[in-house]
């Protein structure tokens, strides 16, 4: 390009000033004796101490990395027992600090006994407000592709990642909205992040301001189903192992061994859709949609022997159970006759069925939250054969698919 000016970004890394404290008698190169070769008993260890610049303002930090190389080929490096770790200078600790190498090679395999050589680098290190971690390079936020991110001129301390995760090529799953406005979105996968990101839709347009908190989806990694009251989120896993029902901020929701969260509710059957709804104690009951019967089968990998969790195809719960919201008991069992999605609008329940004529609305009416005694469903409309839906909604005037 002509007239093209090309900038480095340059980061300061230095060399460290490296003792190696072996005996009482002073301070030499590192030697491993044969002790030390083979596996290391408790505690020891070739110990390396090290200074960092303790001038300017204090506290200040640093990112570490020391390794052990071959003396006679300095280039070649048998270890790197430290790497990129943070040390903060303090006046206390005058920038003096103490690492142990514990006598393995990079392979984790012990080295035959004999000299070696240290060698080190640092760099200044900021800890960055979107990880909360340290870093050399600290990038400067330049916006999202989401609304719900921070603005540009947000704070410092605001500049955090509301939600995320590697979501595996994986769309969201389901939305769900509270009878206050507050919507929760839930991802089909989001692997080691947050998932569903609960919103404040009365807000106007797609901004930070809108966005109220998300929950850690370790173990549950994320699924096709959510409710929520406004208040609190309830989520169905997909994830590997037995699925099942869950609170998203981890209180329990039940008893589920051998699950990836062992405080949830195990259904029967292949879960379809939930809804939920306060009773007139302002008790909230979630409703739970199972189709075909959950069925195991056995998978040999390799030397190990893994389940897999199908839906039946020929075997069917179709019900729909009603649990306490705070701990998931069940209080009562609807029969529902192959449903595909559920939804409660006041007193009465509605759900989306499929039989061999086709799809159809149905209506059952409730009792306070739970089945009337002369509970039966009622044909609300049949679906027009050219239309394959599969959600239901309402609102105080419609029924929709």
């Amino acid at each position: 390009m002509k007239n093209g000016i090309i900038s480095l970004l340059l980061i300061p890394i230095f060399s460290l000033v490296f003792f190696i404290i072996l005996n009482s008698d002073g301070w030499s190169a590192p030697t491993i004796s044969k002790a030390a070769s083979g596996a290391e008993p408790a505690g020891e260890g070739a110990s390396v101490s090290f200074e960092l610049p303790a001038d300017g303002p204090l506290p200040k930090t640093y990112l570490v990395t020391l390794a052990i190389a071959d003396p006679k080929n300095p280039d070649w490096i048998v270890s790197t027992f430290v790497a990129g770790k943070a040390f903060t200078v303090t006046e206390e600790n005058k920038g003096k600090f103490t690492e142990t190498w514990n006598g393995l090679d990079e392979n984790f395999m012990p080295v035959p006994p004999g000299d070696y050589e240290v060698k080190g680098i640092f760099a200044p290190a900021q800890k960055w407000a979107i990880d909360n971690e340290w870093h050399a390079i600290v990038p400067k936020y330049a916006g999202a592709l989401s609304g719900w991110w921070p603005n540009v001129d947000a704070p410092q301390e605001q500049l955090q990642s509301p939600f995320g995760g590697d979501p595996v090529s994986s769309p969201f799953g389901d939305v769900a909205v509270g009878p206050n406005g507050i919507a929760v979105f839930y991802y089909q996968y989001l692997e080691n992040g947050k998932n569903l990101p609960m919103v404040d839709l009365k807000k106007p347009g797609v901004s930070p301001d809108q966005f109220i908190r998300a929950f850690n989806s370790g173990g549950a990694g994320g699924g096709l189903d959510v409710t929520t009251d406004g208040e609190t989120v309830w989520a169905s896993s997909t994830d590997g192992g037995p699925k099942y029902i869950y609170r998203a901020d981890g209180k329990s929701f039940g008893s589920s061994p051998n699950a990836n969260r062992r405080n949830s509710y195990l259904p029967e059957g292949w879960v379809t859709s939930m809804s939920c709804m306060k009773n007139s104690a302002g008790k909230t009951l979630v409703y739970v949609a199972q189709r075909g019967r959950i069925e195991t089968e056995d998978r040999k990998k390799g030397n190990r022997l893994r389940h897999k969790y199908t839906e039946s195809d020929d075997e069917f719960v179709n019900k729909i159970t009603i649990h306490n919201g705070d701990n998931g008991e069940i209080l009562g069992e609807l029969p529902a006759p192959f449903p595909l999605s559920i939804t409660v609008q006041d007193s009465r329940i509605y759900a989306l069925n499929k039989d061999d004529s086709g799809y159809h609305v149905l209506s059952a009416k409730l009792n306070d939250g739970l089945p009337a005694k002369d509970a039966s469903w009622e044909k609300i409309f049949d679906v027009p054969e050219k239309m394959k839906p599969f959600n239901l909604k309402v609102d105080s005037k419609t029924v929709s698919t």
